[in-house]
């Protein structure tokens, strides 16, 4: 397997997201220009990381993919448990709404995505990602 079907499911979840946080871009800028800012700019990455994902796959964009949506996991999750320490209502939990649990599953398969295709990448069985993402003893065999 070349990983090529992973990579568009990764791209498409990542796109996926990134029209998520676009949509609520601007109510997030109302409560606070921080959260409107951090909210554009997740999406923007987002569609920059889901075309990198499919044009160039490397280890660098796997890694930031994986990163960035884990990090954004864990931020969502601490807005919704203890609620975050800086904005408009620091420290109260917000609500879970269906929007952002969709973009926090789409940021989920980046995250297994991602960890499956180091390992894939990692292995010596023929399962390269692309020819840009190779382990590096079959880079170094070659």
């Amino acid at each position: 397997m070349n990983g090529t079907p992973i990579r568009v499911t990764l791209a498409l979840a990542s796109f996926g997201a990134a029209v998520i946080h676009f949509i609520v871009t601007p109510q997030h800028l109302q409560e606070s220009t921080l959260f409107g800012a951090f909210f554009l700019g997740l999406g923007l990455f987002q569609v920059v990381w889901g075309g990198a994902i499919l044009a160039k796959p490397n280890t660098v964009v796997v890694l930031a993919g994986v990163i960035v949506s884990a990090v954004t996991i864990g931020i969502w999750a601490l807005s919704r448990t203890a609620g975050l320490p800086v904005g408009p209502d620091p420290g109260m939990p917000e609500a879970v709404g269906l929007l952002d649990t969709l973009a926090g599953a789409m940021e989920a398969m980046i995250v297994l995505g991602g960890i499956y295709l180091f390992l894939a990448a990692a292995t010596s069985e023929p399962r390269t990602i692309s020819p840009h993402f190779e382990s590096r003893e079959r880079r170094a065999a070659a």
